[in-house]
């Protein structure tokens, strides 16, 4: 056991167990009640809509037929913004703020699947790190 983000502790176990936790029954351990411990569901939104299996459904329905074009895109869209953040000179040292620079490539990914383009490069390589 390790001190995992929050407020509880990561249980680290090797590959070869993968096998025997999936034959685990709910009752003994359970991937949503997981989930919902590390997503913090009851102080969020509810324990109800992170423990429904209604979630799951719909995105093995419906994400799974769209998963391919939308990697695509993000991975154009990551290519673009930490070249755009970051620079692509090899030869020199670049100076960033780390944090900042993480914060603004991915809500540039995150917008690119909910703004598309030409949205999501023009809103947010306008926007200063100071903003954030």
């Amino acid at each position: 056991m390790i001190p995992g983000l929050g407020f509880h502790d990561e249980v680290i176990m090797p590959a070869s167990s993968l096998r025997w936790i999936l034959s685990q029954p709910d009752h003994i351990l359970s991937s949503h009640h997981a989930i919902n411990e590390v997503d913090v569901g009851p102080y969020n939104i509810g324990a109800k809509f992170f423990l429904d299996a209604w979630q799951s459904t719909l995105v093995k329905r419906e994400m799974n037929n769209i998963l391919e074009t939308v990697a695509i895109s993000l991975d154009d869209e990551l290519k673009f913004a930490f070249d755009s953040r970051v620079g692509t000179n090899t030869n020199e040292w670049t100076e960033f703020n780390v944090l900042d620079t993480i914060k603004l490539i991915v809500a540039q990914g995150s917008s690119r699947a909910t703004v598309s383009l030409p949205l999501c490069n023009y809103t947010l390589m306008s926007i200063p790190l100071e903003a954030f």
